[in-house]
């Protein structure tokens, strides 16, 4: 889940206690699914700096599709690793 990868560890730097769960999940294109939060009380979030670059740490790349030919997210796929520099294994 997406906002497990992205959003959660985010708010976690900024003192937000949240549980995510995937109740159940059919394609987010198509619709439907169901995912509950579980958000602790507090005063206020911790301020983020998000201003210093750092090492990049892990590269991933993923290409939904549903009622279209796999190889358009495939085209994705490869136009991001060549963009990118991307290899394989990080698709």
């Amino acid at each position: 889940m997406v906002l497990q990868a992205v959003l959660l560890p985010l708010l976690t730097r900024m003192g937000a206690g949240v549980e995510l769960g995937l109740q159940y999940s059919v394609f987010h294109l198509a619709g439907g699914g169901s995912w509950r939060a579980r958000i602790q009380p507090l005063i206020s979030l911790l301020k983020l700096d998000l201003t210093e670059r750092c090492e990049s740490l892990r590269c991933k790349a993923l290409a939904s599709s549903v009622n279209i030919p796999a190889h358009v997210g495939q085209r994705e796929l490869a136009q991001i690793s060549k963009l990118c520099g991307w290899l394989d294994e990080h698709l």
